[in-house]
């Protein structure tokens, strides 16, 4: 299990952190936020089928994509090419009023 925080907040990123280059930002003056997918990145998983074709997603997340051809089936500690992913909302939510007047 990996827990973490998330913040809608001015000037911040999802997970409280200054807003960088590449963040995506939630507007704070909105009264609710939805998230429409996420993209998960593991270093050092060995069982994606195509390692290249999301590797823009893995270096924006500081990882590399291996090089050249892949014989991934071939790993004895490969692992599935689609591992599932659940993320489980937990703890207090709020929800902002927009200003009157």
């Amino acid at each position: 299990m990996v827990e973490f925080s998330t913040v809608v907040a001015d000037g911040l990123n999802l997970f409280g952190a200054p807003l960088a280059s590449g963040d995506s930002y939630f507007s704070a003056s909105s009264f609710a936020n939805k998230i429409f997918s996420v993209g998960i990145a593991f270093e050092g998983y060995r069982g994606i089928l195509d390692p290249a074709s999301n590797n823009s997603a893995v270096i924006g997340a500081g990882g590399t994509s291996p090089s050249g051809a892949w014989g991934g089936f071939l790993d004895p500690m490969g692992l599935a090419a689609t591992p599932y992913v659940y993320l489980i909302p937990v703890g207090m939510d709020s929800m902002r009023t927009p200003p009157l007047g």
